[in-house]
């Protein structure tokens, strides 16, 4: 067996290393917020139903609760979704930044297919969803907030650690 592809135990970290791998996770709905916030411009440039770039007043208001949803989202898809598929992944070996960043663009359209699937089973799924530019738009925007907070766990809990490759 290679070193890049031997397990990494809880005794080849440190204490601060471990520190790093939770703070990594706990940041995640954070950086999800922020990354909301800030995107939320962009989200309604894009939003075929309003054509054209017109501001109103409540644009702050929309763009706050865009970053609350997203960072709530965030909570649930880093407790039962990063979390899991990180542990998985180092009883297999260390752990590459493409690997991380993979696991965070299929991780990042989980709330994507939660809701489809939910608005199927409830048959609340519009003709309007079905949409292809908006199901792009969707799963473009959870590619961009999963490979985001995956670059930003990689950053802070892996990079430089025994637990990178």
């Amino acid at each position: 067996m290679s070193v890049a592809s031997q397990p990494v135990t809880e005794n080849d970290l440190t204490q601060s290393q471990r520190l790093r791998v939770l703070a990594g996770f706990v940041v995640q709905p954070f950086a999800a917020a922020v990354l909301g916030f800030l995107t939320f411009p962009l989200l309604k440039l894009t939003d075929p139903r309003r054509p054209g770039l017109s501001t109103t007043d409540n644009d702050m208001r929309n763009a706050v609760a865009v970053a609350f949803g997203v960072a709530l989202a965030a909570v649930f898809v880093t407790t039962f979704g990063a979390v899991p598929a990180a542990a998985w992944c180092v009883k297999r070996g260390r752990l590459a930044f493409a690997q991380i960043v993979g696991w965070g663009a299929v991780l990042g359209n989980l709330p994507f297919v939660v809701t489809v699937g939910l608005a199927s089973m409830t048959g609340n799924v519009t003709n309007e969803f079905w949409n292809p530019f908006l199901l792009v738009r969707a799963v473009a925007f959870g590619v961009l907030f999963g490979v985001v907070g995956a670059a930003v766990f990689w950053l802070i809990a892996v990079r430089g650690t025994p637990l990178s490759r």
